[in-house]
């Protein structure tokens, strides 16, 4: 299979916010969105999150609407929409049975970076969980603010190709790391 230079693995939380337009740092989620539409970069989503992506989508448009029946349908589509930028990751299913967790690890994130880390060769996962963006972890990760402010993935990856990752915690705004 041939692929990008840079292959952005979209977590759970990024897809939720983009398709809500949930927090303060949804405009970054749908910029880096569009990178992927523009054909910048490669992305990737794992397909367990899928149910949740859709539940969270569908019951907050539900209590929008008062209208189950219509923000199911709507869910859907926007769903649909959106994921139809990414691709899957394989999941043949015995991937959860051998995960090896360390106490506080959140499993859902932990089998992303495990379909990512099988599949791809250079895989970033985008999100903005603090557990997933520390500098110990053995993965890339990034924060999609910050992938917007460096100009891209490509711009954003370059320094640090052989250097500790760090991140910019949005909630205090400084640098880890």
């Amino acid at each position: 299979m041939r692929t990008s230079p840079v292959q952005l693995v979209f977590d759970t939380n990024i897809l939720v916010d983009a398709i809500l337009a949930r927090g303060h740092f949804y405009p970054y989620a749908v910029q880096v969105l569009e990178m992927v539409a523009r054909g910048e970069c490669e992305g990737w989503y794992a397909p367990h999150s899928l149910t949740t992506v859709h539940y969270l989508v569908e019951k907050t448009l539900a209590l929008q609407t008062q209208n189950h029946a219509q923000a199911t349908q709507a869910a859907r589509a926007v769903v649909g929409k959106v994921l139809g930028l990414l691709k899957p990751l394989p999941q043949v299913g015995n991937e959860f049975l051998t995960l090896d967790p360390q106490p506080g690890d959140d499993l859902e994130d932990l089998l992303i970076v495990t379909l990512a880390s099988r599949y791809l060769p250079q895989p970033v996962i985008v999100t903005r969980d603090k557990w997933m963006l520390r500098a110990d972890r053995p993965w890339q990760a990034a924060h999609p603010k910050e992938i917007v402010e460096a100009g891209g993935p490509p711009a954003w990856m370059a320094p640090r190709r052989d250097q500790p990752l760090s991140f910019v915690d949005p909630a205090t705004g400084l640098k880890t790391g």
